[in-house]
């Protein structure tokens, strides 16, 4: 039996390049620190076409103006891609006909849920440091906060939640769990520690 090399395991962290997630930022083993707004987007179904150029030429400017810039978008839901295909290989493989209506049904019911989520994405703006002053680095931030607020966009600052949830999505497609804990398990740790102290304290 090969034994693995317990040395040469890398965590979670190790493997995505994080070192840290603080109240406002990702901080990268070799790649600097990150710092993230959220766009949300108002209206693009009824805007008019040359109203969308308008925006987009607006983003355009503040993305040229500031050099740390990053953008990316992603979904802020579920996607059912993979679950659908699966459905669809069980229904052409199943020789009976009621079981193939059931795989049919199940798709159905993904694609309506697939329909009401289909303008589920977010678009993030990223501001990545490296080696920059603390004042630098906290002006840079304002500077660009101010620009997309004055082009007309409501932007968010990121919190320690929001970068959690996204990196979530970005990795594994999760949006369900509403909270993430730093240390995996903490929160149930957290709980019996708190019920031990409350025992010794009634026992007093």
């Amino acid at each position: 039996m090969k034994i693995l090399n317990q040395k040469n395991k890398q965590s979670t962290r190790e493997l995505i390049g994080a070192d840290t997630i603080t109240d406002y930022s990702v901080k990268t083993n070799h790649n600097g620190e990150i710092v993230f707004y959220i766009i949300k987007p108002h209206n693009l179904a009824v805007l008019s076409p040359e109203a969308i150029m308008y925006r987009l030429h607006a983003l355009a400017t503040v993305l040229k103006s500031v050099e740390e810039v990053e953008i990316c978008c992603q979904n802020s839901r579920e996607s059912f891609e993979d679950n659908k295909e699966y459905l669809k290989e069980l229904k052409a493989s199943e020789p009976i006909e009621a079981v193939q209506d059931l795989h049919e049904q199940d798709i159905d019911f993904l694609d309506k849920i697939q329909l009401s989520m289909a303008t589920a994405r977010e678009f993030t703006i990223s501001l990545r440091f490296r080696n920059q002053k603390q004042n630098e680095i906290n002006n840079t931030i304002h500077r660009v906060e101010k620009l997309l607020k004055e082009q007309g966009f409501d932007v968010k600052k990121a919190t320690k939640a929001d970068i959690q949830r996204m990196l979530a999505v970005y990795f594994e497609q999760n949006i369900t769990q509403a909270e993430f804990d730093d240390v995996d398990g903490a929160r149930y740790a957290e709980n019996i520690v708190e019920k031990e102290i409350e025992k010794e304290q009634n026992n007093e």
